[in-house]
């Protein structure tokens, strides 16, 4: 994660997936030395060029503070928002956003469950769905992270592959709109169906999180 993060802040996405498995201690607490460790490996070569290493350090947090339009074509919540919305607002909805998420990660945390492959991977899928979805100034690339993961959740729960066809979709197409000015949709359509994938997925994760066989015993009546 270390080394996803210095190339691409999409890498954030995973956060409230990371911070539950350090409360589940999955992860070591310790592991987190190795993100900045890795970040100033990463910009040594670039400042040994000549770069400014106070630049290099706050790379992402200047490219935070000029964020942009609040909408940025990714079918998300900001989509619904109206063009020239303050800072102010976008600086509101990412607290918001953030406090929502940390109250998940606790909520998932005290119920205590096992974590088996499909809840993992269920977990990771929610985080990285979420964070785009809800967060204000989401380039139309941002969903990627969401695209590969929706796969690998395609195999562990077959029933569900509309869940990767939508996301793959949507990204797809918000790509090929920043690259060929494609028209066919409205961007809130899309915005829509990301949502259902949103809240299938999340629900999913909490019936999974009280009891995993009632999630096999649905699996199960699909696949017969």
């Amino acid at each position: 994660w270390s080394v996803a993060f210095v190339f691409k802040p999409q890498a954030i996405f995973l956060a409230p997936f990371l911070l539950l498995m350090l409360l589940c201690r999955r992860i070591p607490w310790r592991s987190l030395l190795a993100v900045p460790a890795v970040y100033l490996l990463a910009v040594l070569p670039a400042a040994a060029s000549g770069r400014d290493f106070g630049e290099l350090l706050t790379v992402y947090a200047r490219r935070a503070a000029a964020p942009g339009e609040i909408s940025m074509y990714l079918p998300n919540l900001s989509v619904w928002y109206p063009k020239g919305t303050p800072q102010a607002v976008g600086t509101a909805i990412v607290i918001a956003a953030a406090a929502a998420a940390l109250a998940g990660v606790f909520w998932f945390w005290r119920k205590k469950f096992e974590l088996t492959d499909e809840m993992l991977v269920s977990l990771a899928l929610l985080s990285v769905l979420f964070v785009p979805y809800v967060l204000p100034y989401m380039r139309e690339r941002y969903y990627y992270p969401a695209d590969i993961l929706s796969v690998v959740f395609a195999f562990y729960f077959p029933e569900k592959f509309y869940v990767p066809v939508i996301t793959v979709f949507s990204s797809t197409y918000a790509v090929c709109h920043s690259l060929f000015n494609t028209h066919f949709l409205h961007i809130r359509i899309l915005s829509v169906l990301m949502l259902f994938c949103l809240l299938w997925v999340g629900i999913s994760t909490v019936y999974l999180s009280r009891d995993e066989k009632i999630e096999k015993a649905v699996r199960r009546k699909w696949l017969s």
